[in-house]
């Protein structure tokens, strides 16, 4: 069973769910830690993640259980990849020579598909066959139409898909899956919502609506699913994410003015901080700062004084709002003022105990964002000093963020100051050896001091 492992894994990756390709990877490789083809396809998942040194370890790793993966062309085109990522190019070019020389390159195209499909045919069945009755069965069920999509078998696929019954677990994944499928390779938009529409037949929550609301955003009929979301909130009248999903329905029909007057009455009813964001960056959009402004100081006044992380954080995006409408309208000292006042309290929000916040590391990277546009909001006046002082706040909140430390480089050698500049280039070398922009800083003021 450990070829049926890595071939589910081959399965999930070729459908691009890394995460469970990896965990089935790793249960195969505890049970028979010498399949070659295993370490091969976890170094192709981990290139695909970008992490370079634990692909080349598991290349490694793989060659070291068996040399005959040498003579395999993927062997061959990972290393590649390793070998050009390092910046070794014409040795990355020989690499690929290699491959393409080798007798199994030939083979592998003429007969890997042949080959793969029976392979995989048997070891379904077998697989199917030990789990009959288990919950792992409706797995297998999902695992087989991947399958068959991957050999093009679109009919088929869409037979095992649909010969899940609505009392299965997987039912609403199965039709998701169907849904999928009936736009990207049939195109097919009437079959693509009837399989929506047969989710919330079986199950007619918020949640089956909104699923069907966006399918028809998504093949840009607006209208239709303005119609199924609000049929949604009649019946569930405080669900904030249906309201939310109808005013921007209405933006996408171009109806504006409808979607302005659909926020400001579902405020009225109680669709409060979602809402209130939504309409006031509609106003925005359309010019209208006078009342936008008005929105959002109604709801900077309400809770004015309340410490709770929700209101704290709807607040910090008003002010985020009001510094971007003070800004269009070219009032400046205004916008930095609004930035400074969502710094302040955002800073405020990251300082409460750990365990009144959902992640404060996200909400440590949302102030040094803040931090950001504030430098930038000052660099653009040409006041480095104070742009200075904003990026070395937001480096302090976010000390990995190489976007920032390159501006503030910048910054430091539009105004000469190059050993300042010198000292941050190498703190992001630190992170990224490869840098071109720190490298070509350096390389810029090596060019001054010359």
């Amino acid at each position: 069973m450990v070829n049926t492992g890595y071939l589910l894994a081959k399965a999930k990756y070729l459908s691009n769910d890394l995460a469970n390709a990896e965990i089935l990877l790793k249960l195969c490789l505890d049970k028979e830690e010498t399949i070659a083809e295993a370490y091969l396809l976890m170094a192709q998942i981990h290139i695909y993640k970008n992490h370079y040194e634990e692909a080349g370890r598991y290349l490694d790793t793989g060659l070291s259980f068996n040399f005959k993966v040498r003579e395999h062309p993927l062997y061959h085109l990972i290393k590649a990849k390793l070998q050009k990522k390092s910046n070794q190019i014409e040795q990355s070019v020989i690499t690929l020579r290699k491959a393409v020389e080798l007798p199994a390159f030939q083979d592998t195209v003429i007969n890997k598909r042949d080959k793969l499909d029976d392979e995989a045919d048997v070891i379904m069945e077998e697989a199917t066959s030990r789990w009959s009755g288990k919950a792992e069965e409706q797995q297998l069920m999902l695992m087989d139409a991947d399958l068959k999509l991957m050999r093009n078998d679109i009919d088929g696929a869409l037979k095992v898909l649909s010969s899940v019954s609505p009392t299965q677990s997987n039912y609403q994944i199965a039709r998701i899956k169907m849904a999928q499928i009936y736009l990207e390779e049939k195109k097919d938009k009437r079959q693509f919502a009837i399989c929506y529409k047969q989710i919330i037949e079986r199950n007619p929550s918020p949640a089956a609506y909104i699923l069907l609301g966006n399918a028809y955003m998504s093949i840009q009929e607006p209208a239709k699913a303005i119609e199924v979301y609000e049929t949604a909130l009649k019946n569930n009248p405080k669900n904030d994410e249906l309201a939310e999903k109808i005013g921007q329905a209405y933006v996408q029909c171009h109806l504006y003015n409808r979607a302005v007057n659909y926020y400001e009455a579902a405020l009225k009813s109680g669709h409060k901080s979602r809402i209130r964001q939504r309409l006031a960056e509609l106003l925005v959009q359309l010019g209208n700062y006078e009342r936008c402004e008005k929105v959002l100081r109604q709801g900077l006044e309400s809770n004015s004084n309340s410490y709770e992380v929700a209101t704290m954080s709807n607040h910090v995006s008003y002010w985020m709002l009001l510094s971007k409408l003070h800004f269009e309208k070219g009032d400046w000292l205004e916008a930095a003022e609004d930035l400074t006042r969502a710094k302040d309290l955002q800073k405020l929000l990251i300082s409460k105990s750990p365990s009144e916040l959902s992640n404060l590391a996200e909400e440590k990277k949302f102030a040094a964002k803040i931090c950001c546009q504030l430098a930038e909001l000052h660099w653009n006046r040409r006041d480095g000093n104070k742009a200075i002082e904003f990026y070395k706040e937001a480096i302090a909140l976010n000390n990995t963020d190489i976007k920032t430390m390159t501006s503030l480089a910048t910054i430091y050698l539009s105004m000469n100051k190059f050993d300042a500049c010198n000292t941050q280039c190498q703190l992001v070398l630190n992170i990224d050896k490869q840098n071109d922009d720190a490298t070509l800083v350096r390389h810029h003021i090596s060019l001054l001091n010359f």
